[in-house]
């Protein structure tokens, strides 16, 4: 193909050049559809779908496809990226969003036979709600097609980096003098995956051509995007995106056993926590194992305890490891002085430190070897022999197995997440069936709200209208002594999810009584603020209640619905520019423009007349 520069600013979508029988196809552009002069158009971000158009190149197509009349489409510099997408002998184009709401009835069906152009056609989606599902997906397919080692480079390669780099190229102007050299220093980055929802962005020698606060909001929109926690790093310390702060202390714990503290550099070290583990580390150094193996395993056990402590005390869960390690080696030798007692607490201990590991670097391993854990402990403590610990350690159980659902179902694996949930929901109600409010108000509530999570979650994989009943009656009976004048956020908390719950319900079944009940949760859960309250929390309660009000003002075609869902929406959208969460801001625009569109076919309002 032949190919002339030429820069026009306006021209005509005319046309495609077929890349492939499905999928998307290179758009043709000219200044009418019986032009002899075709050009390509130019956009930036470079790759991205949602980029808008730089320019014009003059080209001479191999095979130009003409489009009939009634979709030839304008195009002009500054104006969003057009696109052509075929499939099933139709035919899909314009912007981003249009080719991804347009093509809807076809994603089952494109994503079950071409994973790859399904792929690329979420970058589409608007919400960004599907890429990380359908990359999922992807890997699968690729690994049967050319192995897991194969696989897994494209998946960091080129899915994980192309990732990386389009929002860093999203942060430069098109004009941008340095462009150049900022490609340069693209052209180098590497990406290594640190954890199961963590990658590290490594750059070239020079340094990160980024500010420290440019990298945190890439890395909050990345994360939004993928579901990856994203570090950079540089050869430069000065470039570093989380460089200084930290501070270390090598501690020895044993002959075997060493740990390294990390603590917040403003934060004080706990250092009565760390005199008390070097006192036990000279204690084991002092115990014979075989001559005196009960003050060995409990000696081990207190180590444990206070390893455990510190990782809470200094927010570290590198320091859990170790924890386990001195769990397991009184467990390794409990079985000398047959204590139960001790080895129910080291099992429950060993699945609170593998469970709390498994929340923060989302490890499905982990969540596995604390769920391991819990059922030794529950196997161990019989329920006539200690029937409290047994219970108890049932809610932990519902905790582990909820949180490894919620990774299957991130990562893909919907029947996996079923099967997780489902013993989750056994677990929560067995703790319930021997607990009373009376006996344990604070947890027996806790345990209601889990139980509610899980049956909300299963209702939504099976779409099963009666389990979303059950999970609005747990809500229900978790909200009845819930205090709502406790500092923390856990009532409006439960109080949101019950309005999910109930707006997804009455959404269900038509029932405009049930999405009135989720509007009065939403309020409730707004009437104060929370010391550990989620930052966009207020935003998305906003952007609930003007999806919920739209639906009202669908039903009913009462106006009052339609102008409480604009204001909502203005809320939302101001909530979320100010907190730059771009991701939430592309979501809301389009909510907004909707109600918009709906309230200027209603009595005139103040707000859209022109003054």
């Amino acid at each position: 193909m032949a190919i002339v520069a030429h820069t026009p600013s306006e021209l005509l979508l005319i046309g495609y050049q077929k890349l492939t029988d499905h999928g998307f196809a290179q758009p043709i552009f000219g200044i009418d559809r019986s032009a002899n002069a075709h050009y390509f158009a130019n956009c930036w971000p470079v790759g991205d779908a949602r980029g808008k158009i730089t320019g014009f190149t003059r080209i001479i197509p191999e095979n130009l496809m003409q489009l009939a009349d009634e979709l030839v489409l304008k195009a002009a510099i500054g104006q969003p990226w057009l696109s052509v997408f075929i499939w099933d002998q139709s035919f899909f184009i314009g912007t981003a969003d249009k080719i991804w709401h347009t093509t809807k009835i076809f994603h089952p069906q494109i994503a079950k036979n071409a994973p790859l152009t399904f792929l690329t056609l979420s970058e589409y989606d608007p919400l960004r709600l599907s890429q990380f599902k359908a990359a999922k997906a992807a890997h699968r397919w690729l690994e049967k097609k050319i192995g897991a080692q194969g696989a897994s480079s494209w998946y960091i390669n080129s899915f994980l980096r192309g990732n990386v780099i389009r929002s860093l190229r999203s942060r430069l102007s098109m004009d941008d003098t340095n462009s150049k050299f900022f490609e340069e220093i693209f052209k180098r980055v590497r990406v290594r995956q640190t954890a199961y929802t963590a990658i590290q962005v490594e750059f070239p020698a020079e340094k990160i051509p980024f500010k420290r606060e440019e990298l945190s909001e890439i890395s909050r929109s990345l994360n939004n995007e993928i579901g990856f926690i994203v570090v950079f790093e540089g050869n430069n310390p000065a470039s570093r995106s989380h460089a200084n702060l930290r501070r270390t202390e090598e501690i020895p714990l044993s002959d075997d056993l060493k740990v390294t503290l990390l603590s917040n550099r403003n934060r004080k070290a706990p250092n009565n926590i760390i005199e008390q583990i070097k006192i036990i580390r000279q204690d084991i150094e002092r115990i014979d194992r075989y001559l005196d193996p009960t003050s060995w395993v409990y000696t081990h056990f207190k180590l444990g305890n206070a390893l455990f402590d510190l990782s809470q005390m200094a927010a570290d869960s590198s320091i859990l490891q170790p924890a386990i390690d001195a769990f397991g080696a009184a467990l390794g030798w409990e079985s000398r002085i047959d204590n139960w007692k001790l080895r129910i607490a080291a099992q429950k201990s060993v699945g609170d430190a593998h469970h709390l590991i498994g929340i923060e670097k989302g490890s499905k391993s982990r969540f596995r070897k604390a769920i391991s854990a819990y059922r030794a402990a529950i196997r161990d403590s019989l329920p006539k022999l200690a029937p409290f610990a047994w219970a108890a350690i049932h809610s932990d159980l519902g905790k582990a197995l909820k949180g490894l659902g919620e990774v299957e179902e991130a990562s893909g694996w919907p029947d996996r997440a079923l099967s997780a949930y489902r013993e989750a929901a056994t677990a929560y109600r067995t703790w319930l069936q021997e607990h009373s409010r009376e006996q344990a108000p604070l947890d027996y509530d806790k345990t209601q709200l889990g139980l509610a999570s899980v049956l909300h979650s299963l209702a939504n994989l099976e779409n099963n209208t009666a389990l979303l009943k059950d999970a609005v009656s747990a809500y229900h009976a978790a909200l009845e002594n819930y205090r709502h004048d406790s500092p923390s956020f856990d009532w409006a908390s439960a109080q949101f999810k019950l309005g999910t719950a109930l707006q997804h319900l009455g959404e269900q079944e038509g029932d405009l009584t049930l999405t009135k009940e989720a509007i009065n949760a939403y309020h409730a859960s707004l009437k104060r603020s929370y010391w550990n309250e989620p930052p966009l929390f207020r935003s998305q309660t906003m952007e609930n209640l003007a999806i919920a009000e739209a639906f009202l003002g669908e039903k009913t075609e009462h106006p009052a619905h339609w102008h409480s869902a604009l204001r909502y929406a203005d809320e939302a959208q101001a909530g979320y520019e100010a907190a730059s969460a771009h991701v939430d801001i592309a979501r809301v625009t389009q909510l907004h423009a909707r109600i918009v569109e709906r309230v200027k076919l209603l009595t005139p309002h103040p707000r859209l007349t022109p003054q």
